[in-house]
């Protein structure tokens, strides 16, 4: 339910979100922040792309109404529908992957369909990247983590 998803979110950044905003002393974060955290999409449609946090999954028979999964699924690229995405292609992050990783499926973006562009910010071990995907002209934008610098 609700308090178990919680639980995941915090144990995923959540504690380290909440803790950017400065709650006040009760720990509450200001509605305004929760509004618009709450009214977000699940996905984004844009153009060609189609811009997802997790992924789809592809063996729900309407992928786009499968919210559990546009925000947790992991290894699904077996699963990817080339005719029901019909020239589209997935954009999305959740899952973190090299810099060199992202940049090969970028290279096979034509033939996959989708490209993951969690370059793992937070981690280290050939991670720790900030990764943008500008859609227009399908470049990859990389910013190493500078935080402990």
């Amino acid at each position: 339910g609700d308090r178990h998803q919680a639980l995941i979110w915090l144990r995923n950044g959540g504690h380290e979100t909440l803790d950017s905003f400065d709650p006040d002393a009760t720990g509450e974060m200001e509605k305004k922040y929760l509004d618009f955290f709450n009214n977000l999409p699940y996905y984004f449609e844009v153009d060609q792309y189609i811009l997802v946090h997790a992924g789809l999954n592809f063996l729900h028979p309407e992928p786009l109404s499968d919210h559990r999964s546009m925000m947790w699924i992991r290894n699904w690229y077996e699963q990817i529908n080339e005719k029901w995405l019909a020239g589209r292609i997935i954009v999305h992050g959740h899952t973190p992957k090299t810099t060199t990783r992202i940049e090969l499926m970028l290279s096979q973006i034509h033939q996959r369909s989708v490209i993951g562009i969690d370059g793992g910010c937070v981690y280290e071990n050939g991670l720790n990247h900030l990764c943008a995907f500008e859609l227009t002209h399908q470049e990859l934008i990389f910013q190493k983590n500078i935080e402990d610098e």
